[in-house]
């Protein structure tokens, strides 16, 4: 996107405000808005996106600064429209490492919203390591009364659980939104569902209180089950890259699906589609993909040339559970047996899997031949009703771990570079600590 003139100063300004010791920390006026939703997406130390809905079609811009500085920039205006949704996503870009931003979106030159952001610091100018925390869910039903859905909404509290944790990284892995029938008919259902989520009160702290990434599952994808082949695919894959500001790849261009991956500090997140390239099992038998080779062939490609010291990869679905039912990784046996085989080869790589969809959590640790170790840590549900006695067994299941409650879980990741300590803490509707566990 091109950028006015200001941005010239802008970046000078940066350049003095550059820091090198220590980690910036947001300390500035509380999240506003008015009649607009914004989210923040993928941040990186020189880059931020911030997505943006408008409730009508309008001119729409983002002015933004640094929080101790006096110069600043203002995107370019652009007009959203309602084939879109009224959404869009800004790109910022030219900021310095370490800084805490403040930004205004303007609408029809009207100030609607405020926020600030922290660009993470590059690893270069860190004489210690800062600890690192992701708070992570799946499966977050809505109740649509203009459906005829009626139910209390009490467990919506569980968002502001989750942004209280102040996180580094928000992880949506699956099953974000719940499309129903009507709403795969057309490309104006999915706006609609996409918009009903995101406009609920209760979301409102989390999408804005750190970068918000996603993967998807079947109910975000399409019908229960969905496989890449179905009718509305491209509608599906167009809504998420509408209403997501993830991070992109090539091998998600090239594909025409949603796999990327995602570098803060010396974390890097490895987002899977478990989507555009399932099949049937009906239908392909033994042989049939969930991930495809393509797809796995990049994950090991890139993990192995990750220089980050903790790898997680995200999916949709459990991959380590051997309980071949239900859309357990394990169903689909020559490409289950082919991505452990991978799985195992980077085992040594500090590689953590993190997933979910079951309607309950659980660890599901393997230990190999070798003494490698692979662990999934599945996490679901957020507002969908819970599973409260699975029918599952799963013999790697770590005892205790099992949770039959709405929860979230944060990754708290700790210690020095190349070394770090990694533990899980599974919590409830209210925040209250139900599990936890030390992974690395």
């Amino acid at each position: 996107m091109q950028q006015n003139s200001s941005f010239f100063l802008f970046v000078v300004a940066c350049i003095v405000l550059l820091s090198t010791i220590g980690t910036a920390t947001s300390t500035h006026t509380p999240y506003t808005r008015q009649g607009v939703v914004v989210m923040l997406g993928h941040i990186v130390e020189n880059e931020a996106r911030i997505w943006v809905q408008t409730k009508t079609p309008a001119r729409t811009s983002i002015s933004y600064k640094p929080v101790a500085g006096q110069l600043g920039a203002v995107t370019d205006d652009h007009f959203t429209t309602s084939e879109h949704g009224n959404a869009y996503t800004f790109t910022l870009p030219f900021l310095t490492s370490n800084t805490e931003y403040e930004y205004n979106v303007n609408v029809e030159g009207v100030i609607r919203a405020q926020g600030t952001f922290v660009t993470p610091p590059t690893l270069e100018t860190l004489d210690t390591m800062p600890n690192i925390s992701f708070v992570m869910g799946s499966c977050a039903y809505l109740l649509d009364a203009r459906l005829g859905e009626e139910g209390g909404e009490h467990h919506t509290q569980i968002f502001n659980s989750m942004a209280a944790e102040e996180p580094s990284v928000v992880l949506w892995m699956g099953d974000n939104v719940y499309l129903r029938s009507p709403d795969l008919t057309s490309y104006s259902g999915f706006i609609n569902r996409y918009t009903h989520m995101r406009n609920h009160d209760s979301i409102q702290e989390l999408l804005q209180c750190a970068p918000n990434i996603a993967v998807w599952d079947d109910h975000d994808f399409g019908a229960n089950n969905s496989v890449g082949s179905a009718p509305y695919g491209d509608m599906s894959l167009q809504a998420f890259q509408n209403f997501w500001a993830n991070p992109e790849s090539n091998f998600g261009r090239q594909h025409g699906c949603i796999t990327a991956s995602y570098r803060y500090m010396d974390v890097e997140v490895f987002l899977l589609d478990n989507r555009m390239f399932r099949q049937l099992p009906s239908a392909y038998g033994d042989s049939a993909a969930v991930f495809g080779k393509a797809q796995i062939d990049w994950l090991k490609e890139n993990i192995l040339a990750s220089f980050a010291s903790v790898k997680i990869i995200v999916s949709g679905g459990q991959i380590l559970n051997t309980f071949a039912e239900f859309e357990n990784h394990s169903r689909y046996k020559q490409e289950h047996e082919f991505l452990m085989s991978t799985l195992r080869e980077l085992a040594d790589n500090d590689v953590l899997i993190v997933s979910g969809d079951r309607h309950f959590s659980e660890v599901t640790r393997l230990i190999g031949h070798q003494g490698d170790t692979l662990v999934d840590c599945t996490v679901s549900p957020l507002t969908s009703s819970a599973w409260a006695t699975p029918t599952d067994v799963n013999p790697d299941r770590v005892e205790g771990s099992l949770v039959t409650e709405r929860n979230y879980a944060v990754l708290s990741i700790s210690g020095p570079y190349q070394h770090r300590s990694v533990e899980i803490h599974y919590k409830n509707v209210t925040g209250e600590s139900v599990y936890s566990l030390k992974l690395q």
